[in-house]
């Protein structure tokens, strides 16, 4: 299936935030609803130029099982890994180089006023465990978003563990069934009331 192009940067809007953990990077940016996949990609590209991609980097995202553009996005050069995710009217957007994540995985959700309450919609897909709070979910979400399963991983079967050394400061491990080795996730607040974690493989090229 033919992937279109992404439009010129200019088209959307300008992010208004940067941050790094360790050596992964994030942007976000407020975006109305109809452009919001386009300001992730313009997200992605500019970390990935940050990154040493090249100016002409783009952003494409195809589908494993099916050839639809619905697939875990890539850069079109360059060894970087890259994730984003929509809260609202908020896109954040995360990358890495692969000698740091062989993947990455970026999930954001507002917090609310309770948000160190378990999240009572959840609990029909954790049963007879109680189901998580609002950061809990985010780490799960962006484990699987990392893993590249997504949906077809029960997130029931995902346990988020305890701290563990990783490239990414701060991360605990999350074991995603079918995966031998955990996914690391950290969490960051730096954006008021979103709580924002990102996973990632650990690079296969890493120095032990």
């Amino acid at each position: 299936m033919p992937i279109a192009a992404s439009p010129p940067d200019a088209a959307v809007v300008t992010p208004v935030g940067r941050a790094s953990l360790g050596d992964v990077l994030l942007a976000w940016s407020a975006s109305p609803p109809e452009h919001r996949h386009d300001t992730g990609r313009r997200l992605m590209r500019e970390l990935a130029r940050e990154l040493g991609a090249a100016a002409s980097v783009d952003i494409v995202s195809v589908c494993t099982r099916c050839g639809g553009a619905h697939g875990r996005p890539r850069v079109t050069a360059g060894d970087i890994a890259v994730s984003v995710t929509y809260a609202g009217d908020l896109v954040v957007a995360a990358a890495a180089p692969h000698d740091i994540a062989d993947e990455i995985g970026v999930d954001a959700e507002n917090e609310g006023a309770d948000a160190a309450s378990p999240l009572a919609d959840l609990a029909p897909l954790f049963a007879p465990a109680p189901p998580p709070t609002t950061v809990g979910w985010t780490q799960i979400e962006a484990a699987l978003k990392a893993d590249g399963r997504g949906i077809r991983v029960p997130v029931g079967d995902v346990v988020v563990g305890e701290a563990v050394p990783s490239a990414l400061p701060g991360a605990v491990a999350v074991t995603v069934p079918g995966r031998a080795e955990p996914v690391h996730v950290a969490t960051w607040h730096g954006i008021d009331g979103v709580a924002v974690s990102v996973a990632i493989v650990a690079s296969s090229t890493a120095e032990p």
